[in-house]
């Protein structure tokens, strides 16, 4: 697994770890000292309770010589599972009155050895000498560390399991979130939303994110709008009908469907703008636009194509039944009461799709066959001819 340190959430989720463990660790060196210490005083405390109570009950039975007394004592005490071994001596009759010891084998760095001389006023009496396993303690601190240990990496492994899924759900799956947002945005795809929910910092930046989203895809489409439309007429222009068209003729192609192309011109238009201005022939095409549009079907592609000449692609329409319809747009705008009431004509030249598979071509061909109708007289239909 790949860690990017250079991640927000990364780093956070370090600088969590490092202040969540930290005081961890204080806690568990603090508690190992303690406990050390602990263990120490214990023993300590061990140690005179055991010489005081043997003082106790031995300084009488020094004083008197009595070794039964002295041994019976010793026995007592060298029952407890710490002491190895206990030697009384006596220094009035210089001798040992007591030794006693455990059959255990340990090595010298294994024993603690406590040494305490008995008196009575002042008058030294003799000793006590007793080896303790120093083992047992060893041990009782190991497992006392161990279980402190553990104690803490419990708390620690808790803490995190505890933490992590909060780090995760709020702050490292939303800033993945938020990365794959900015890079769609970016990559320019318009179409991927987010939705965010809640008032922290992220969710208001993902809003922000899906509302500028939002606006750069109306904004975009506007612009795309824009390229495609005549500015002045609001139907397509030349680019949109050569895309479209294009998109037509090969469906046409492919399911061998007839499609006709129809290139038409208005007549004389150059005097209108001459006798009533442009802003008069301006509204006289717009006019031209409505017309047509009104009088084309759906499934037509009908655009401006420059100046005053008008285009339409018709997809599943044979060269008669686009006779039929341009016929019927030429008798519309000839009967039509345009706004310098005067009478418009149109000259249309028809082309259909036949072996020629070229959309250019086709259009050429419409070109020709309109020339044919102005050359005819004008205000009217010419197909053209291959032949």
């Amino acid at each position: 697994m790949n860690i990017n340190f250079n991640s927000i959430a990364t780093l956070l989720v370090i600088a969590i770890f490092i202040s969540f463990s930290a005081p961890l660790t204080v806690g568990v060196t603090y508690s190992l000292k303690k406990e050390d210490q602990r263990i120490k005083t214990e023993l300590a405390n061990f140690q005179k309770t055991i010489f005081d109570s043997l003082e106790d009950s031995l300084k009488e039975a020094l004083l008197n010589l009595e070794p039964t007394q002295i041994e019976n004592a010793a026995q007592l005490v060298i029952h407890d599972q710490r002491i190895v071994s206990i030697k009384v001596y006596s220094s009035l009759y210089g001798m040992t009155l007591a030794n006693l010891k455990k059959n255990r084998e340990l090595k010298q760095n294994q024993l603690l050895i406590q040494k305490r001389e008995i008196k009575i006023n002042d008058e030294q009496l003799g000793y006590i000498e007793i080896a303790i396993d120093n083992t047992y303690h060893d041990t009782t601190s190991f497992h006392a560390r161990r279980n402190i240990i553990f104690l803490f990496a419990g708390m620690f492994i808790c803490g995190i399991a505890l933490i992590y899924p909060i780090i995760y759900f709020i702050i490292i799956k939303p800033t993945k979130r938020l990365m794959l947002q900015a890079k769609n945005l970016s990559a320019g795809d318009m179409n991927s939303s987010f939705k965010w929910q809640g008032n922290d910092e992220l969710s208001e930046l993902g809003n922000i994110l899906e509302k500028m989203r939002r606006e750069l895809k109306l904004y975009f489409l506007q612009i795309k709008k824009l390229a495609v439309t005549d500015e002045l007429t609001q139907i397509p222009n030349r680019r949109a009908f050569l895309n479209d068209a294009q998109e037509a003729l090969s469906l046409s192609e492919r399911y061998d469907r007839p499609l006709t192309i129809a290139l038409m011109d208005i007549d004389h238009f150059k005097e209108v703008n001459d006798t009533y201005g442009h802003d008069m022939g301006d509204k006289i095409l717009q006019d031209v636009a409505n017309l047509i549009t009104d009088m084309t079907r759906s499934t037509d592609i009908f655009a401006r194509y420059g100046g005053e000449e008008f285009i339409i692609c018709m997809p599943e329409t044979d060269m008669n039944e686009a006779k039929i319809v341009t016929e019927k747009i030429r008798e519309g705008i000839q009967n039509h009461n345009f706004a310098h009431e005067q009478t418009l004509t149109s000259s249309i030249g028809l082309s259909t799709k036949s072996t020629n598979r070229n959309l250019v071509a086709l259009i050429q061909e419409a070109d020709q066959a309109m020339y044919k109708a102005k050359k005819s007289g004008r205000n009217c239909v010419k197909i053209y001819s291959r032949d």
